[in-house]
């Protein structure tokens, strides 16, 4: 493989930057784990970021999963928005 794509990968699978979990509140990550899902006090490499948000994600149109689990829309798409911003504060 290329030097590029190398580098790439690395910085990708690899590389542990970003510190999500300050964005979040406690209720928020509450919420999170009643989806099955959790946001640990660690740094996430940009793929395991992407897979948490995509399995976050899955849940957009899924609302009566949502209520039928206790979670209301609103809190939701709040977390959801929190998602966003980390993108875009990450150039991601």
């Amino acid at each position: 493989m290329s030097d590029k794509l190398n580098k790439f990968r690395e910085e990708y699978f690899s590389n542990e930057v970003l510190d999500i979990y300050d964005f979040f509140t406690k209720e928020q990550l509450k919420v999170i784990e009643k989806l099955g899902l959790k946001i640990e006090n660690k740094k996430y490499s940009i793929y395991d970021f992407d897979v948490l948000a995509m399995d976050f994600f899955k849940f957009y149109k899924e609302k009566e999963k949502l209520k039928d689990k206790g979670i209301e829309v609103q809190d939701y798409m709040d977390i959801l928005a929190i998602f966003e911003k980390i993108n875009d504060i990450n150039n991601l």
